[in-house]
């Protein structure tokens, strides 16, 4: 009879924890895709899978004088009138929707393996475009963001990253989160990390941009812009410091008043980005 108290109470209190975790943790994880679609007029298709069987379908956009510098947009809202600015500047754009999208086969690991997926495309571009990637960088948000930074660190192709609210630990910013709902880390925390690697099969401890830069000892010659979005209050500005002072070398923290989830051409701060946006790619080009 105790066995079947003992046993009935703990299968509540397990079931109480998991939705907790649930709605604690699990949906403050899951970061928002664009999803905006990837086929423009002119673009060139291209699809690759990766090791463990996600399918990556994106686009090549090739301006009609290519200056030799492509960008990667991976999860960047509205990528349609971003890529319409850079093609105007010359600069080929990939686009593209792997990991955590509709029929890629595999979710979203908050960047972890999604830098590998990087990994993958600039080498599938290079092979396919190599007069067009002489000069090739990565424009991300959120765990784009994370996912550029990360495949920087193992990846010395990489010739400039601008990240987009960034989170620099995803522990450290769900640990934060649960304390400012008063919720104490232990032990929703220990939960939230075994059903994503139920789930999604990775641990949110290894989605952590800021400790894989400083392991490498910063990103050196790399030339990164860090811009933090005010009105982003899943991220907070406190991490974008965090990564930029990890980094050493030519790092640029900048911020947008409003949320770049806004439609580009539509937003009051698309001049002042246009402008950091190409100060950095420049800037690679002259290193």
């Amino acid at each position: 009879m105790w066995l079947t108290v003992f046993g009935c109470t703990a299968g509540i209190v397990l079931v109480f924890f998991t939705v907790l975790t649930y709605f604690l943790c699990i949906r403050f994880l899951k970061f928002e895709k664009p999803g905006d679609g990837i086929r423009s007029p002119g673009g060139h298709d291209f699809m690759c899978d990766t090791a463990d069987g996600c399918r990556i379908r994106g686009e090549v956009l090739v301006p009609r004088k290519p200056s030799g510098t492509t960008v990667i947009l991976s999860d960047v809202p509205h990528g349609a009138e971003l890529a319409r600015m850079l093609l105007a500047e010359g600069i080929a754009v990939i686009r593209y929707q792997g990991r955590g999208y509709r029929d890629s086969g595999r979710p979203g690991t908050w960047g972890i393996r999604e830098a590998r997926d990087l990994r993958l495309i600039y080498t599938t571009i290079a092979n396919r475009e190599p007069d067009v990637c002489r000069n090739i960088g990565t424009i991300g948000r959120e765990t784009g963001a994370a996912a550029a930074l990360l495949h920087a660190c193992m990846d010395d192709r990489v010739r400039f990253v601008i990240a987009i609210s960034p989170y620099a630990d995803l522990t450290d910013l769900t640990k934060r989160h649960l304390r400012d709902k008063g919720f104490p880390a232990f032990p929703l925390l220990q939960m939230c990390r075994m059903i994503c690697r139920m789930t999604a099969g990775a641990d949110i401890a290894k989605a952590s941009p800021v400790s894989e830069i400083r392991a490498r000892g910063g990103l050196m010659k790399v030339p990164v812009l860090l811009i933090s979005e005010q009105s982003n209050a899943k991220i907070p500005a406190a991490e974008v410091r965090k990564t930029a002072e990890a980094l050493k070398g030519p790092v640029r923290v900048e911020v947008l008043a409003e949320s770049f989830g806004k439609p580009v051409a539509d937003s009051s701060g698309t001049e002042n980005f246009r402008n950091w946006m190409l100060e950095t790619i420049g800037q690679s080009v002259s290193l």
